[in-house]
């Protein structure tokens, strides 16, 4: 009976090795290795580049709000940098039409709607340096993201995205 069920097993050990490494090679040589966050149209990117490089070029040609001496100036140079972020966006969203395909709609709109939501951080950052007085500590001035339910930190989500589609200049601007 001992002998039985070691055979047993060995015969269960030996699928089990065998079904893993049957996994492995399917996963390393016929599984789709496609990015789910790629664009399916390369109409899309080109254009997108285009608009936040231009954007960028603006953001980095303008006075570094980390060089402020006082919260209301600061809160004046981002106030005129997200301006053009919200600008950016805006062309972002009206380049959407360039993109076909149900998955590249519902791709993109996420992104879009992640980006829509870094610019409503950076004005309601706007406005707590705005609004900061002589009380006001290094922890109520920080720039902070809105939290999100799905999917983890959107500013992730935005450059990881950006990355995938050859849309460097797209990724979260680091004036703030």
């Amino acid at each position: 009976m001992k002998s039985l069920n070691l055979t047993i097993g060995k015969s269960l050990a030996g699928a089990a090795v065998l079904a893993w490494l049957v996994f492995w090679i399917w996963a390393f040589v016929f599984a789709d290795p496609g990015d789910p966050n790629e664009l399916e149209s390369l109409n899309y990117g080109p254009v997108a580049e285009r608009a936040c490089a231009a954007a960028i070029t603006e953001i980095d040609a303008m006075p570094s709000p980390r060089e402020a001496e006082t919260p209301l100036q600061r809160s004046e140079q981002v106030r005129e940098s997200t301006l053009v972020v919200e600008d950016m966006v805006a062309a972002l969203h009206d380049a959407a039409d360039t993109a076909l395909g149900a998955h590249d709609t519902e791709i993109l709109s996420g992104w879009l709607a992640d980006y829509d939501a870094y610019v409503a951080d950076r004005w309601r950052y706007v406005d707590t340096l705005a609004n900061a007085d002589e009380s006001s500590s290094d922890k109520d001035l920080a720039f902070t993201l809105t939290q999100r339910v799905r999917g983890g930190i959107y500013t992730t989500r935005v450059d990881t995205f950006a990355r995938a589609n050859d849309m460097p200049s797209c990724q979260i601007p680091g004036d703030v």
